[in-house]
C-alpha cells in the first residue's frame, strides 16, 4: 500500500487525538504543525512579556483557570488523567496531561513546534481536490516552505 502524507494543524488536544490515530497507521506519514513553540493549545497559559501581540502565541487561559468539567470527563479513553489530582483540574493539569498523552504514544517527535500555516488550497483534478497543498512559516527561521499532502486535518480548536 502506498504512503498517505497527512498534515495535522494544531497540537492541542484535537490535534493530540488525531496525531495519535495516525501514528498507529503504518501506511500514513503525518506531520503536526503546532504555532507555539509547546503542545497544549487553548490549555497553554502564557504570561504577557512585553513582546508585540503579534509576536506572542495568544491564548484565552488565564493564571488560575480550573476545568469546568471532571477530568473524568475530559481525559482521552485510553489514558486517564493521574489519580491523585481533584475532579476539576487546573489548566497546567491539563497541558501536562496532554504533554504526556504525546509522550506516551510517541508522537512528539512528529510535531514541528514554531511553524505556522499560512495557506491550504486543494490541487483540483476534474474540479474536485486531489491532493492539498500547504504552505508553512518555520517561526525560528523565517524560512516558507511549500509541501503537497493527500489530506489535511485542521485542529485549531
Amino acid at each position: 500500500m502506498a504512503q498517505i502524507r497527512v498534515a495535522v494543524v494544531g497540537a492541542g488536544a484535537a490535534g493530540l487525538a488525531m496525531s495519535r490515530y495516525l501514528v498507529n497507521e503504518p501506511h500514513i506519514d503525518f506531520i503536526t504543525y503546532e504555532k507555539a513553540s509547546e503542545i497544549g493549545g487553548v490549555w497553554r497559559y502564557t504570561k504577557d512579556d512585553g513582546q508585540a501581540a503579534s509576536e506572542q502565541n495568544i491564548t484565552a487561559m488565564y493564571k488560575n483557570l480550573r476545568t469546568n468539567l471532571p477530568k473524568e470527563v475530559m481525559a482521552y479513553p485510553d489514558v486517564p488523567f493521574p489519580q491523585d489530582l481533584p475532579s476539576f483540574v487546573t489548566n497546567a493539569d491539563v497541558k501536562e496531561y496532554l504533554e504526556t498523552y504525546a509522550e506516551h504514544f510517541n508522537f512528539r517527535k512528529c510535531i514541528k513546534f514554531n511553524h505556522e500555516v499560512l495557506s491550504i488550497k486543494p490541487i483540483l483534478r476534474n474540479k474536485e481536490p486531489e491532493m492539498w497543498d500547504v504552505v508553512v512559516k518555520d517561526l525560528t527561521s523565517k524560512k516558507i516552505q511549500k509541501n503537497v499532502f493527500d489530506a489535511v486535518v485542521v485542529c485549531n480548536g
